[in-house]
């Protein structure tokens, strides 16, 4: 992911994929977990510290709405490594939700 837009057209597609397939989730919340868990920008070390660098330095709101995650999880932390995947996977997360939020409020 190289800007700002590359990870806008990231989210929209993983939300497009979840409305075309009619994937049977009880609801939003699911899915977004489960593609932020899943996401190879939280697997990956080094791909969640470009994307946590990315996003504090383009949408530094979405960057401090994801740090809850991490500060208030209540869980011992391995690293600073460990730290960065679920402050990535938190970004994903709130990410996904907030292009769902824009659908419905269209809608």
């Amino acid at each position: 992911m190289k800007n700002i837009n590359d990870f806008n057209k990231y989210i929209n597609d993983l939300v497009s994929e979840f409305e075309g397939e009619g994937t049977d989730y009880s609801d939003y919340n699911d899915y977004a977990h489960e593609c932020a868990d899943g996401s190879e920008y939280v697997i990956y070390y080094s791909n969640a510290w470009d994307l946590v660098n990315l996003i504090r330095a383009e949408n530094y709101s979405l960057y401090c709405d994801s740090q809850p995650w991490a500060t208030n999880s209540g869980k011992d932390f391995e690293s600073l490594e460990h730290i960065m995947t679920i402050v990535a996977c938190s970004i994903i997360h709130n990410a996904i939700m907030d292009a769902f939020n824009k659908l419905e409020q269209k809608a």
